[in-house]
């Protein structure tokens, strides 16, 4: 006997929720990448976009 579930499991309502991203490293190819993501905005979201330099690598 299988039991019958008639709602969303936690996991299939995530899955039908936008896809958050974050850019680490966000140099020169980023620009492309958000233009990407963009293109697709009903399913993603660009949440965090973070460019370490040289300088704040030494930190």
């Amino acid at each position: 006997m299988r039991l019958r579930v008639d709602f969303p499991s936690k996991l299939e309502t995530l899955m039908n929720q936008p896809l958050r991203i974050g850019i680490v490293g966000a140099g020169m190819v980023s620009r492309d990448h958000l233009i990407a993501w963009a293109s697709i905005s009903d399913q993603t979201r660009v949440v965090d976009c973070y460019r370490l330099s040289g300088w704040e690598a030494l930190r």
